[in-house]
């Protein structure tokens, strides 16, 4: 091997040869493939459409912590929880849906490690930068499988709905994410990522004191309760509705909220 292939991984540290690392797991952006497992992003600056395969990827780690401990451990369990709906019962009505049988520890990292793949990111995921802290406290949680307690870096989700079509799930849907403030909380701010027809909601660095979204945070007992949003009334989306199309008739809840 060419030692001048040789980088630093960011997860193991050590000098390996790295790999495309998708941040978003792949097995998310199945929905938004053409048949020729395209996907097509409207490049602003450029004037023109361009095809990106297998989603957004970056050399970011080794094959061996790409591969053997983030892939197989935990993108494979939260690829299988929130798309395929397997290791969780859930209840669903008009304003929530409740999972029970959260393995705790992995959805917790598994959500973790895709926030701290977008901090690490370069090309895409620019609107999100972690304290140094923060990612040292993911990093070790990644290595050990042991994942904060609920109350650090507590995690919301929200089930994004359309009205319009209100049988599907958002789930072509996927978001660099960025960085948002918290309204009445000065001690915290938040991160929003979405995919899997859910919007994550990192709130960093811990909860509040009386924290207004405590019951709707990730528990430690496998309980997650995801209130419904309405996807034409969420800023992280409405800020992005007039800026990102995917060709093929992909995101076209986004397309028609424009016309």
């Amino acid at each position: 091997m060419d030692i001048m292939t040789l980088q630093k991984c960011r997860l193991c540290g050590e000098e390996k040869k790295l790999i495309k690392s998708h941040i978003v797991p792949e097995g998310f952006y199945k929905k938004i493939y053409d048949g020729k497992r395209r996907l097509f992003l409207k490049s602003q600056s450029r004037n023109a459409i361009i095809p990106m395969q297998k989603g957004q990827r970056e050399e970011l780690l080794c094959k061996e912590c790409d591969s053997n401990l983030i892939g197989n451990k935990y993108d494979k369990y939260g690829i299988e929880v929130i798309r395929d709906g397997l290791h969780i019962q859930t209840l669903t009505d008009y304003e929530k849906e409740i999972w029970v049988g959260l393995d705790y520890n992995k959805f917790k990292i598994f959500l973790l490690s895709v926030l701290w793949r977008a901090h690490i990111a370069q090309n895409f995921h620019t609107g999100i930068t972690l304290e140094k802290s923060i990612e040292t406290l993911i990093v070790e949680s990644i290595k050990s499988g042991q994942a904060p307690k609920e109350n650090v870096i507590p995690i919301v989700g929200l089930s994004l709905v359309d009205p319009q079509d209100s049988d599907f799930k958002c789930d072509e849907i996927i978001t660099n994410g960025n960085t948002y403030k918290r309204e009445g909380q000065f001690n915290s701010k938040t991160y929003i990522i979405i995919f899997g027809g859910y919007a994550w909601t990192f709130i960093v660095p811990s909860a509040e004191k009386n924290d207004p979204q405590e019951n709707f945070f990730l528990k430690d007992n496998g309980l997650m309760v995801f209130p419904k949003q309405n996807i034409y009334e969420f800023t992280p989306l409405t800020q992005l509705m007039k800026s990102i199309y995917l060709t093929n008739d992909n995101f076209n809840r986004i397309n028609r909220s424009n016309k």
